[in-house]
């Protein structure tokens, strides 16, 4: 029996006409679950249980443009008209996503809500890698990151995610065991394993003056611990060994003006696949990897930061 579900009653005037035109609807997603993919798939689905695939980097080519099917995050086009739904102003051949996009989960509630629901703004913040401070419910995060610390397979990553989105986008936050349980993982392994990390983390001088705070850690909190960490103005720069992925970060609370798109441009015509958020502050490697040694990246951002 599906679970019914107590939608405030305009956010339920969306998802319930949503869920009669998209009952048929799949999903497809990539493999890096998060807030911004999951809230996007719940939104846009309703109520509907939908059949979900999950993909290494890109949906292809007929799937992105069949809108019967839904691609989260694995279409580097923005093309929401054909139920394409991304977060990136690049594409892998390094062109410009146009027009410039805000995260995905914002995108589909500006087109199948009446209303931003609070819980949507908060995460759409997160996924820029801004801190929220006028959101009543924080502890999302840690629930989500706890899930996905629990849950090994990506599929149910994403099926659980989904779940929870839809509870909070109900206005639900009150804590079953299972969340509560997440929560507590999360903060003792993410203490313990942000710790250890730090440790590994080494120094460099841009010649812009700035500093890099590079490290290879395959833990996904490393990043975001370095970046509240580091002054304003300075780089953050990590490889996931086991994947051969890497990320730059700017602080989130560092300069507007102050990006890293030149970086990524000159990344893109070496190693296409590298994009980001409109916002510029944090760049990732293509979602296969890169092919390109971390030292050379190391120097690109150096020698232009």
């Amino acid at each position: 029996m599906r679970e019914k579900i107590a939608y405030p009653d305009q956010v339920k005037a969306g998802l319930t006409t949503q869920s009669k035109k998209e009952k048929n609807m799949k999903i497809i997603m990539s493999e890096k679950i998060d807030l911004d993919s999951c809230m996007t798939a719940a939104i846009i689905l309703g109520v509907e249980s939908p059949e979900i695939e999950i993909v290494d980097e890109l949906a292809t080519g007929a799937q992105l443009e069949n809108a019967a099917i839904a691609c989260i995050e694995c279409g580097w086009s923005g093309d929401t008209q054909r139920n394409n739904w991304d977060h990136h102003f690049y594409a892998p051949s390094g062109t410009r996503t146009e027009p410039n996009l805000p995260p995905a989960c914002i995108q589909a509630a500006q087109e199948k809500l009446p209303v931003i629901p609070s819980v949507v703004k908060a995460i759409g913040e997160w996924d820029l890698g801004k801190t929220v401070n006028n959101f009543e419910h924080p502890e999302i995060k840690d629930i989500f990151s706890g899930m996905l610390l629990s849950i090994k397979n990506v599929k149910k990553q994403a099926i659980t995610g989904i779940k929870l989105c839809r509870k909070w986008l109900a206005g639900d936050f009150q804590l079953s065991p299972e969340e509560v349980e997440w929560k507590r993982i999360i903060k003792e392994e993410y203490s313990k394993k942000v710790e250890a990390e730090w440790k590994k983390v080494e120094f460099m001088d841009t010649l812009g003056g700035r500093a890099i705070a590079y490290v290879k850690s395959p833990f996904w909190g490393t990043l975001q611990e370095i970046q509240k960490r580091i002054d304003e103005e300075d780089i953050v720069v990590v490889q996931n060994p086991e994947t051969n992925k890497v990320t730059i970060a700017l602080n989130a609370n560092g300069p507007e003006e102050m990006n890293l798109k030149l970086v990524c441009d000159l990344l893109n015509k070496i190693d296409p696949g590298w994009g980001g958020p409109i916002s510029g502050k944090i760049i990732g490697s293509p979602h296969s990897g890169t092919k390109l040694d971390f030292n050379d990246i190391l120097d690109v951002v150096r020698l232009f930061m």
